[in-house]
């Protein structure tokens, strides 16, 4: 069956509201109201859907958003953090499910949306939304817990550009009551250390020890912080799901092949002294440490080839594809002196792998939004 041919109508309202979306941050990239404006076209859209959109949609609703207001909130399903964001929204609509799911959708894209803004000079910004919307708008209408935490470790990341570690690891303390799976944001942390130019040898060390040390830590207090969360009924389900038929999938490995090319073309062209040459350059340099964290997202979505659920890991990593696809088609280069010039074939072998992918979402219908039905 080919969701699409089937329901043609949803398929064009889900391709016209990207469209939009992406229209409206096209008006000025400088201003912020036309990006607010985007996020609650977006929300809107995500926030009246029927309860039968999506495969999660019920269970949330049920589980979660119900338990709630019935006054049940130590068994509502979800990690405090969500179930304290899902109060306060239906608090505050007196207990609206539509403005519970559009106020998760608002949060979640206005920290993606502005997120993506930082990398603005080096990358199209409409062209970053476009990418963005293709790849996660769909799967977000589902994994909604798992996206608002992943969207708040991705804004958390800014202060790791900045060198700002400890506000960024209380970024990483409030997405894991979220969603506990978050604390693999401490990765980013890592690969920014260890890629950072700029930072003495000594100074690499001495945080790579603090990092082995917040590890062992971890190790230690398990049983406790496991008492306290009961972490292991809620995520065995995730390593339950074990597949029994591997399938690594093709798109993955293209992908793969593809960024571990463009690392190896981009630091073949950039050293050093071309990092401490300009702001621009510095800002352009980024992109070496995106395209290390697009590869580990890709080798933990192949973990999905074993455990169904596991690749939901990748999240967090997998929103910076959208600053590598965007970043490889380049900016004016009239007001921008640098641009990474790699083969054509793999700027448009990229792109059309995110057309491809949305096209999958909505054929396939394997995340159950087709057919789009509104909740009224």
């Amino acid at each position: 069956m080919n969701a699409i041919l089937e329901y043609p109508g949803s398929t064009f309202l889900y391709v016209l509201v990207i469209l939009i979306a992406t229209g409206m941050v096209c008006i000025n990239t400088r201003r912020s109201w036309n990006i607010v404006l985007a996020v609650v076209i977006i929300s809107i859209f995500e926030g009246l859907r029927a309860p039968n959109v999506g495969i999660d949609t019920t269970g949330y609703i049920r589980d979660t958003f119900m338990q709630i207001v019935a006054g049940n909130f130590q068994n509502a399903y979800g990690d405090t953090g969500f179930k304290f964001v899902c109060l306060v929204l239906l608090k505050i609509s007196s207990d609206s499910i539509s403005f519970t799911l559009f106020g998760i959708a608002f949060l979640t894209n206005i920290f993606v949306f502005f997120r993506l803004k930082d990398f603005s000079k080096v990358a199209s910004y409409p062209l970053m939304i476009f990418v963005y919307l293709s790849l996660h708008m769909i799967p977000s209408m589902n994994t909604m817990r798992q996206y608002l935490a992943s969207a708040i470790v991705f804004w958390a990341c800014r202060y790791l550009e900045k060198n700002k570690y400890t506000r960024y690891l209380i970024g990483i303390a409030v997405a894991t009551t979220i969603h506990f799976s978050s604390i693999i944001g401490l990765v980013f942390l890592l690969i920014y250390i260890i890629m950072d130019e700029t930072r003495s040898i000594k100074q690499k060390q001495w945080t790579e020890i603090l990092l082995f040390l917040i590890v062992v830590w971890g190790v230690i207090f398990y049983p406790y912080i496991e008492k306290i969360l009961n972490l292991e009924q809620q995520y065995a389900n995730y390593l339950a799901q074990a597949n029994t038929s591997i399938n690594f999938g093709n798109v993955i490995s293209v992908k793969l092949l593809i960024y571990i090319s463009l690392f190896a073309i981009f630091v073949s062209r950039y050293h050093k002294k071309d990092y401490l040459c300009c702001k621009f350059d510095k800002d352009f340099y980024k992109l070496r440490e995106v395209i290390v964290i697009c590869i580990f997202a890709l080798l933990l979505e192949g973990v999905g080839a074993f455990f169904t659920y596991l690749n939901r890991l990748s999240q967090s990593f997998s929103l910076y594809e959208s600053v590598v696809v965007a970043s490889f088609w380049g900016r004016s280069r009239k007001k921008y002196m640098f641009s990474i010039t790699i083969p054509e074939v793999l700027k448009i072998v990229l792109l059309l792998i995110v057309i491809y992918e949305l096209y999958s979402a909505l054929s396939l219908d394997g995340y159950r939004v087709m057919p789009y039905n509104w909740n009224w």
